[in-house]
């Protein structure tokens, strides 16, 4: 647990390149000791580590108030960095296990690929993370080829081939005689000719060049 006099608590990490994330420093204790290349006083226990911030985190109130009232604003050196520096206890918690970063169109189509194909990757699931819901509706002559995940609310038109490696959301659809591959189709988006590598919204289709491979 952390320490009572604690500003915030950040979930972190280890990444082969921390360097990519604008890494957190952290000192053996597991206290945060630099962010964003600026330095608390704090004398750290132990060698000093960096460690990818995962953007899961718990702040107080205190923390918080350092924010401005109103305007564009950003938590980590608006308040985080100012706490640190004034030696405020920022704690940290390490995530063991499965992570995807999806600050991207590509990063996010390769996280879906990626729990399709091995949804053994997460331990606690929100729900199925691959096969046909019993509510999404897959009309005659439609093809699948798995890994696939088609939720509830989503439909597969007449000779619509889908597969491998497709998400259909809820209220997404898949035109008839569509071919789809790695791609996700997002509720209000239409998959219609020949998609791959892709993000279907209901804007319009977002490529993302090739995302994981075939498989």
């Amino acid at each position: 647990a952390a320490p009572p006099d604690t500003a915030a608590t950040m979930v972190l990490r280890e990444d082969a390149n921390p360097g990519d994330w604008a890494p957190v420093a952290i000192d053996a204790t597991g206290r945060v000791v630099a962010l964003r290349g600026q330095r608390s006083d704090l004398t750290p226990v132990g060698p000093i580590l960096d460690r990818m911030f995962t953007g899961v985190h718990v702040a107080t109130a205190a923390l918080l108030d350092r924010l401005p009232e109103a305007g564009v604003s950003d938590l980590i050196g608006d308040a985080y960095i100012p706490a640190l520096l004034d030696g405020k206890r920022i704690w940290t918690l390490k995530l063991d296990g499965y992570f995807a970063e999806h600050s991207t169109p590509e990063r996010y189509l390769a996280g879906n690929l990626a729990l399709l194909r091995s949804p053994g990757l997460l331990r606690s699931p929100p729900g199925p993370l691959t096969g046909v819901d019993p509510g999404a509706r897959v009309e005659a002559g439609a093809r699948l080829i798995d890994p696939v995940r088609l939720a509830d609310g989503a439909i597969i038109e007449a000779g619509a081939t889908v597969g491998p490696d497709v998400v259909v959301c809820g209220g997404g659809r898949v035109a008839a005689g569509a071919r789809v591959r790695r791609a996700v189709v997002w509720s209000g988006g239409v998959a219609a000719g020949e998609i791959e590598d892709a993000v279907v919204t209901a804007e319009g289709v977002v490529g993302v060049g090739a995302a994981g491979g075939a498989g």
